[in-house]
């Protein structure tokens, strides 16, 4: 018999199909990122735990709902008839589980904003440390501004120079500096103001206000491996003095793991970076900064963090993601802007600093949109006395 009531019917059934297929794929992509960490291209699914925890939340509301509104029903199934009684709690163990996993991995930078406009702007400032006003006397921090420029693909100066005119920062790095960033900046006025210049040819330059200079020790890289020409370009050690006391600042910008060949050379990069470290004194001045092209949860990422002494500065603020911001169309100039809520719930935090342990990081940030598809990050931090 006819029911006028179909139109209902076949919407819940939709719902309940595509509900269940996302649960599904969210929990095979974290068993994934738990299990196969080695194999591209199921290691990328890593980078998205925190869209996992989104996900599963959401559906172990859902069934948590709908289990609630099975208990009268003569037939098992709840308000979205989501699954049988048995079925709802294998559900809820399954979730409950790949849920809590995902949690105990993005828990360590997890914060809350404090207003909307920090919630918009990606910057969660509940344990931001405001600079301290410090006498004529006093050590004055460094200001450190990392941005990505997304190479041709972003032209919009303007927003660039009023963000270093706001920030007044006393070193920059840019990475993804190519054509025609070096006409724009030079028209600008930018590369006059910071007239101390390093730059690599993987599209890396770092400006600075003081005099700035290769670091002494050299970046060392495996012999005989045919990939030490792309690292190479794609890393800067420079050496600042910073209150009359020697900082080590080390740009990275390693390529991003889209294909098996890019993710051996990436991971190359970062066993490079970790076997370097090791020969350094745990309590020098460094500063590594870059974008990564690799979150937090990374494995690779967390050598770098735990054995070497390095801090994540993200753990000042939160989880703050940079990209994207804007999803640029193929076969265009156009780009599709990002939602800034959006943007906070699925986005990834691709830009890093990190410190060692003779570094006193005293304020964290990230800035707003300047029509690059990444975020800049802002990091005021003070070499630390040897005592």
């Amino acid at each position: 018999m006819f029911s006028v009531f179909w139109p209902i019917k076949l919407v819940f059934s939709l719902f309940r199909f595509f509900l269940n297929m996302a649960i599904f794929l969210t929990c095979l992509l974290s068993l994934l990122s738990m299990t196969a960490e080695s194999s591209w291209p199921f290691s990328l699914s890593v980078h998205f735990k925190p869209i996992y925890c989104i996900i599963l939340g959401i559906g172990l509301l859902l069934i948590l709902l709908d289990a609630g509104f099975s208990t009268g029903s003569k037939k098992g199934h709840g308000l979205f008839r989501l699954f049988s009684r048995m079925e709802t709690l294998v559900s809820l163990g399954v979730v409950g589980f790949f849920l809590a996993c995902n949690v105990l991995s993005v828990l360590p930078y997890w914060s809350f904003p404090k207003n909307k406009k920090d919630f918009a702007r990606g910057e969660l400032a509940v344990a931001k440390t405001p600079l301290p006003k410090l006498s004529k006397q006093a050590a004055r921090p460094l200001k450190l501004l990392h941005l990505n420029l997304q190479g041709g693909r972003n032209r919009n100066i303007d927003s660039i120079q009023t963000l270093i005119q706001h920030e007044k920062p006393d070193l920059i790095d840019f990475v993804e500096y190519e054509p025609p960033w070096p006409v724009l900046l030079s028209q600008a006025g930018i590369l006059k103001a910071y007239p101390y210049q390093l730059q690599r040819p993987g599209g890396i330059i770092l400006l600075s206000k003081n005099p700035i200079k290769l670091a002494q020790k050299k970046f060392r890289l495996p012999k005989n491996n045919p990939d030490n020409a792309s690292i190479q370009a794609r890393s800067l050690l420079a050496s600042v003095q910073v209150n009359h006391q020697p900082v080590t600042v080390f740009v990275m910008h390693p390529l991003p793991p889209v294909t098996p060949k890019l993710a051996r050379i990436q991971q190359e990069a970062f066993e490079a970076v970790q076997s370097n470290l090791s020969h350094l004194d745990p309590n020098q001045r460094l500063v590594m900064v870059g974008d990564l092209n690799t979150t937090p949860w990374e494995k690779h990422f967390q050598l770098l963090t735990k054995p070497n002494a390095l801090t994540d500065t993200q753990h000042l603020t939160g989880y703050s993601p940079t990209w994207p911001v804007i999803i640029p169309l193929p076969f265009s100039t156009t780009s599709i802007p990002v939602w800034p809520l959006l943007h906070q719930a699925i986005g990834l935090s691709l830009d890093h600093v990190l410190v060692g342990q003779g570094i006193e990081v005293l304020q964290r940030s990230v800035g707003e949109r300047v029509g690059s598809d990444h975020l800049p990050v802002i990091v005021s931090f003070l070499p630390k006395t040897a005592t």
